[in-house]
């Protein structure tokens, strides 16, 4: 399996889009060396003390990813009135679906080439929204 990220281009002006885009690199490295503990991780087994931990460990991780994207915003390369607490949310969600499709048994399981693809398109379209705007 492929299950790769695009090499940042030079668009890529702000350390809080490289600093993101090596976040998602490593998750999706995670998700292909380890899918078990991948799977586990996105859908825990209804275990209390495995689900809180489980949480625990998610809180911490998107809590690095909500400090860059705070970085950004402070910075001046990233729009200011994103919030960043729920852009790491909808960031972490969204990849978990996106590795997720690798999973499905039907005709809509991506093979390893289109998955790179799927994902390319969501860094990049991700690194444009995060991407401030010049002013008019």
């Amino acid at each position: 399996m492929g299950w790769a990220l695009p090499t940042p281009t030079p668009r890529w002006r702000s350390s809080s889009l490289v600093e993101s885009h090596r976040a998602a690199a490593a998750y999706v490295r995670f998700a292909r060396e380890r899918p078990h503990e991948f799977r586990i991780l996105v859908d825990p087994p209804d275990e209390p003390e495995t689900l809180d931990r489980i949480a625990s460990l998610i809180e911490e991780q998107n809590a690095k990813l909500t400090d860059v994207l705070r970085d950004g915003i402070a910075t001046g390369t990233s729009r200011p009135d994103l919030d960043p607490d729920r852009v790491s949310t909808v960031l972490w969600a969204t990849m978990n679906g996106l590795l997720a499709l690798a999973w499905r048994a039907d005709k809509l399981r991506p093979d390893a080439d289109e998955l790179d693809a799927l994902l390319a398109t969501y860094v990049e379209t991700i690194a444009d929204g995060l991407r401030r705007r010049a002013a008019h």
